[in-house]
């Protein structure tokens, strides 16, 4: 695929996330979201190391080499606040015997604190690994994030592994970190694919 092509995904995707004024939890590593055909569910706590730990509740959906999840969360220590929001995902190429998948993918927090309404948009790149017969699934997502009226604008990387069992079911965990603080999460995930029918000659 031309870099041109590559760019204009990004950018693509980065405007449909502002637009939506999506959000996703505060102090949550930024997952992959998923692609492909099927519906995902997961169960996600996180420790950032600036104030307080998030929980959320996320449910997403693939459409092929598409993919979008919504999620409801809630941040702080013991002022909590809730939160609501998605994120937009592209698969770029890889997959079926390859066992290296490229995509993009973007979201959005917009929250209050106080007088100010906080706005961060993440956009970035994911590499994920998935070799045949083995289940752990490790994944990289480099992103920048962009705010407004809250931490400073920095690029950041999200370092994590899928664990699958049988029947859908699977753990999670991840590590994100920037100059601005670091955060780790952990979760359960439950994944209902739905199988690509196979041309039989």
């Amino acid at each position: 695929m031309k870099l041109t092509k590559v760019l204009a995904a990004v950018a693509a995707l980065a405007l449909v996330a502002h637009a939506a004024g999506a959000q996703v939890a505060p102090g949550m590593p930024f997952y992959p979201t998923a692609t492909g055909l099927g519906a995902t569910a997961s169960a996600d706590y996180a420790n950032p190391d600036w104030s307080g730990t998030t929980t959320a509740l996320t449910g997403g959906a693939g459409f092929g080499p598409f993919g979008a999840s919504v999620t409801v969360g809630s941040h702080g220590e013991s002022d909590k606040f809730t939160t609501y929001g998605a994120t937009v995902a592209m698969k770029l190429f890889g997959g079926g015997l390859t066992p290296i998948t490229i995509g993009v993918q973007a979201g959005a927090t917009r929250f209050d604190n106080g007088s100010e309404t906080i706005t961060i948009v993440p956009v970035g790149v994911v590499a994920r690994a998935s070799i045949p017969l083995f289940p752990i699934k490790p994944y990289v997502v480099g992103y920048y994030r962009l705010a407004q009226n809250g931490p400073a604008d920095e690029v950041r990387v999200t370092v994590g592994a899928n664990f699958n069992f049988l029947l859908g079911l699977g753990v999670h965990a991840a590590y994100d970190y920037g100059d601005s603080g670091n955060t780790w999460g952990i979760g359960a995930h439950f994944n209902f694919r739905v199988p690509v029918p196979v041309p039989v000659p």
